[in-house]
Parts: C-alpha cells; structure tokens; sequence
C-alpha cells in the first residue's frame, strides 16, 4: 500500500510524513530528491512551468516501482500542482495507492514555514516562487482524503489511518495520545470526486 501525501509547498507534508514515519515505522520516499538542477534553477527563477514536470513525474513513477518492490508498504512526499499528473500517478497504482491532501489552515503559517524552510535548508522554494506557483494549483478529481495540519494533527493520523483502512498494514510503534477532540474528526474532509 502507497500513501501518497501531497499538496501546496508549505502545507506541512514532510511534517505529517516525519510524524507517520516515526509512529507506524512507514518507509518515506521524498519525491523533491529527483528535482533535476534545471528545475530547481526555474522555480528560483520564478520561470517553471507545469510542462516541465513530465520528465520529473517519469522519474518519480519509476522510483516508486524501484521502492516499491523493496517496500510493499510506504508512503510518498510531493506537491503534484496538475491534475494530469495526479491522475497519472493515480492510474499507475490503483488499486494500491491513497492519496492525502495536507493543508494548513493558516496561510501566513504555510508562508513563514516556506521562508524558514529556505534559510534552513537552501530549499529553492521562496515566498516569491510560492506565490508565483500557487497560481497553477488545479483542483483535484482523483479519490483523496484532507488532512488538516494543525494542533490535533498528531490525533488525525490515527483517524485517518483507520478512516482509510490502513491500519491493517501499518501499526503504531507507540501508543497514540489520548486526548480526543471532536475537531479531530471534523479535520478529516472526505472526498470521493
């Protein structure tokens, strides 16, 4: 089973798979690895393009076959901006992939986080090539759930993995918290399009 996580930069997707990856001992395949220096100059430039993704898409397709027959369960980090590249992703695993759309519910937190990220880490992505990709994001028509990344996310995982059915095939390496909020349920949108 793949568990693909993905959404806007800044949303908390490495979060949310550090956090998975720690509690279910989830293999985590980061797809911003097969970036080539191209790609990563446009986005600093502010000049990439979605049809410049179809190389990259490849490559990550085939490196989720190459893990996926090391690891017969793992989870995957990516943006996916166009549809046509979740619905390729989507066709290509089905019927053995869940898609995750993590969001923030605070933008000014989805930009700081980008910012930090940056100076941290030398991530080419900045508030500027945010606002200048955010304009390609395309709804999305392929079966996924929302992930909600904010105070009750480490309770959502576990609703979510069990929402999904998932936790026949991964289990908690610790025991979940306890606190319960009715807002963790809430923070789950289904969405079945």
């Amino acid at each position: 089973m793949i568990l693909f996580l993905f959404g806007q930069w800044g949303a908390g997707k490495s979060h949310v798979a550090h956090q998975i990856e720690e509690r279910y001992n989830l293999p985590h395949l980061d797809a911003d690895q097969f970036f080539t220096q191209d790609l990563v100059d446009a986005v600093k430039a502010c000049q990439l393009e979605p049809h410049q993704m179809t190389g990259y898409y490849e490559r990550v397709i085939a490196a989720m076959h190459g893990y996926e027959a090391r690891h017969p369960h793992f989870m995957v980090t990516q943006g996916i901006y166009t549809d046509a590249f979740r619905r390729q992703i989507y066709r290509e695993f089905v019927p053995d992939i869940r898609f995750v759309l993590v969001k923030t519910p605070d933008p000014s937190l989805q930009q700081r986080r980008i910012g930090q990220r940056a100076r941290l880490t030398g991530n080419p992505v900045s508030v500027a090539s945010y606002a200048y990709m955010s304009h390609y994001w395309e709804p999305v028509s392929i079966p996924h759930v929302v992930l909600w990344n904010d105070e009750f996310v480490d309770d959502a995982l576990d609703c979510l993995l069990a929402d999904l059915n998932l936790t026949r095939y991964f289990r908690p390496q610790r025991t979940p918290q306890t606190k319960r909020s009715q807002s963790v349920i809430t923070a789950l949108e289904h969405r079945h399009e």
